[in-house]
């Protein structure tokens, strides 16, 4: 279905603007008309070069940028004494219109689709940059760590760390979540667990380092719209204990293996960025672990993962899959905990999908 409009010349006011100005009645009827169109309503960028094409087509802009109607003319039909000689006395026909659209739609689509093709090329190109920023599977004396990362698309707005800093007895585990898929998400993570990193060379405790993210958030980040979640374990390897803070995250989990339990790690405080303080009166909690005991954390997209396409896991429902895997070595326990959240007939799960898992020796 083609556009209709008509345009009538105003003979009978000399003042009234030229038909090729943007304030023009003639030009507003068109632009009128073409908005009331379901064909202009999807694509602005199509939706221009396609208004262009009408205009040119029915000489209300030509190629030399002016054109006058001819005194008298009847409805719908115009005369371009200024342009080329093969646009003079054109008479603008459905065909010719139908056929002007599809080409400049056609034009229009492969545009968009060299766009989109350039744009998926460099989301893979940052998803590979972010996937060697993670860290990978670490073996050490005290303490084994394991990770797994499934972005359910392209990328994911998790980013977690495991470090030892020049106390040999200390291991830091951080994770950080922003809410949102995208490059966004990513270099935000990114940043503020890079901020993180200066406060583990430091040797911060777990709640000044949350206290000094959240001012860092707040100062530069509060206005951004998203959610920003953090959590910080220092695990002290001599003594087998581990002290932790966490800043509206997910509950981290703590397994006891020579019990069968499985203890929440709920974070104290709301989420980085939220108020200039969010520390509480008990900012940290420090927990005693024995040998093959294991910290499992994760970022906030596992929870919402349903489980053969039934309802979301959430946190009972992660508990029950942890302690039932517990048993597993642990990187057999985290394949397991991955298997549940992928769906059925693909290798990605509903949403992004982030966790680490570390065990005492």
């Amino acid at each position: 279905m083609t556009a209709g409009f008509s345009v009538e010349p105003n003979s009978a006011n000399s003042n009234a603007a030229p038909i090729d100005s943007p304030d023009s009645p003639q030009i507003a009827t068109v632009q009128t008309s073409l908005a009331a169109t379901p064909l202009f309503s999807s694509q602005s960028a199509v939706c221009i070069r396609l208004y262009r094409v009408i205009l040119k087509q029915t000489g209300i802009i030509c190629e030399s940028g002016s054109s006058e109607f001819r005194q008298g003319a009847t409805k719908g039909s115009f005369n371009m004494s200024n342009c080329e000689q093969d646009q003079r006395d054109q008479r603008v026909t459905d065909v010719d219109l139908v056929d002007s659209l599809r080409e400049a739609l056609s034009e229009a689509n492969e545009e968009l689709y060299e766009v989109k093709r350039r744009l998926r090329e460099q989301l893979q190109i940052a998803a590979r940059i972010h996937q060697r920023l993670l860290p990978t599977a670490i073996e050490h004396r005290r303490i084994d760590v394991d990770v797994r990362y499934l972005p359910a698309d392209t990328l994911g707005g998790d980013y977690f760390q495991v470090r030892f800093p020049d106390d040999p007895s200390l291991c830091y585990i951080t994770m950080c979540h922003v809410a949102g898929d995208g490059i966004a998400p990513v270099l935000l993570a990114s940043r503020i667990s890079s901020e993180a990193r200066h406060y583990i060379e430091d040797e911060y405790c777990p709640s000044d380092m949350v206290h000094a993210l959240n001012s860092f958030v707040y100062e530069h980040f509060h206005d951004v719209g998203r959610r920003i979640s953090f959590i910080a374990a220092r695990i002290r390897l001599d003594q087998r204990t581990f002290t932790y803070s966490g800043a509206g995250h997910p509950s981290g989990l703590l397994l006891r293996l020579s019990e069968g339990v499985v203890d929440r790690l709920v974070s104290q405080h709301e989420v980085l960025g939220a108020s200039p303080t969010i520390l509480v009166q008990e900012p940290e909690r420090t927990v005693q672990m024995a040998v093959h005991d294991r910290l499992f954390f994760y970022g906030g997209g596992l929870l919402k993962n349903t489980v053969q396409n039934q309802a979301p896991l959430e946190e009972d429902g992660l508990a029950k899959i942890v302690t039932d895997a517990m048993s597993c070595e642990l990187p057999q326990m985290l394949d397991v905990i991955l298997d549940h959240v992928r769906q059925p007939g693909s290798s990605h799960p509903s949403t992004d999908v982030a966790f680490v898992a570390a065990e005492i020796k």
